[in-house]
Parts: structure tokens; sequence; C-alpha cells
């Protein structure tokens, strides 16, 4: 492709999500999916965890932090994907009218940005309510707490989420192990 046409194509890519934040109309493009949701994943999860990877060559090197944001990222894409999967495959104005592998791109994509960057591959106004209230909370979540992302922070949602399972099952510091403590 000439350089000319290149600057052409990445112009307008820019123009589409500065315009509307939606990329409904490339939905279907794995390039751009997965290069976007990349960038806006590693802008996410925080400049300090990203570089605590790149210095640390095991997981058991890495930061609790770091730990809790790869973890927490992991589980919570994973979750939102499964969920808006599974209530938007029969929507016909959001995944139904797309082949397998749109409908996974799109989920894919709709479920991990969020708590991040805010942009679309699916129509808001036409997704089930169900949908809209998990965006709402994740959201709210945000991305890691040494991001530029919104939200009360995943980390906090973490704590505040460990916290109240331990209320419920009646534990209080004195019976976590000593290295914790």
């Amino acid at each position: 492709m000439p350089s000319s046409r290149k600057r052409r194509r990445n112009l307008f890519y820019r123009c589409i999500i500065f315009r509307s934040n939606s990329l409904s109309d490339i939905a279907a493009n794995p390039v751009i999916n997965i290069v976007i949701s990349f960038l806006f994943i590693v802008g996410g999860i925080g400049f300090t965890v990203v570089f605590d990877m790149w210095r640390s060559k095991e997981f058991k090197q890495l930061s609790l932090q770091t730990k809790s944001m790869i973890v927490g990222t992991l589980t919570i894409n994973i979750f939102s994907f499964l969920i808006i999967f599974i209530l938007e495959y029969y929507n016909p104005n959001t995944l139904a009218g797309l082949s397998n592998f749109d409908k996974i791109q799109a989920t894919y994509f709709q479920a991990v940005t969020p708590r991040t960057a805010g942009f679309n591959t699916l129509d808001i106004g036409q997704m089930e309510e169900s949908s809209l209230f998990l965006i709402i909370i994740l959201m709210f979540i945000g991305g890691g707490s040494t991001s530029t992302v919104g939200g009360i922070k995943l980390t906090t949602a973490l704590a505040i989420l460990l916290a109240t399972i331990s209320l419920f099952k009646k534990r209080t510091c004195r019976d976590l192990p000593e290295k914790y403590t």
C-alpha cells in the first residue's frame, strides 16, 4: 500500500474514533479490534504495572499491585465478555446478524472497552438493559490505580470484594497466615 494511502486510512480511522467513539462500521476487522483494544488495555492497567512487568522475569517477582491488576483485568474481561455474549447473542440489533467469528470480535471489544476507552462496536442504544447495566458497572470500576482511567479503580473494587467475602466468612486479620500480617 502506498505511503499516502496509509496516511489517508490512518486519518480516516482517527476521524471515526474522534467523531463518535463508535467503531461499529469496522467491528469485523480483527486488526483494528486487536490493536486498539491492546493499546487501551495497556493504558488502563497503569504505567507502574507495565514497568513492573517489563522489569520482572517471573510472575513471582511481580509486586502485589501488578499481580492483582493482571489477574483482575483478565478475570473482569473474561467475565464481561461471557456475560455480554450470552445476553446479546440473539439480539437482532446487535449480535444476531453477525457471523460467529464477528460476534466474538464485537463482543470482546465491547466487553473490554467500557472500563478504559469508551468506544463501542455494538450499537449501545440497541443493547439489552442487562448488558447496559454491566457496562455501567464496568465504567464505575474503571482501570488501574496508576492509570489515567476514571472509576473507583480495579484494585479498590477487588479490595471491597475481598473484604465483603471475608466479612461473610467471618474472617479477621487473626485468621491470616503470619506472613500477611
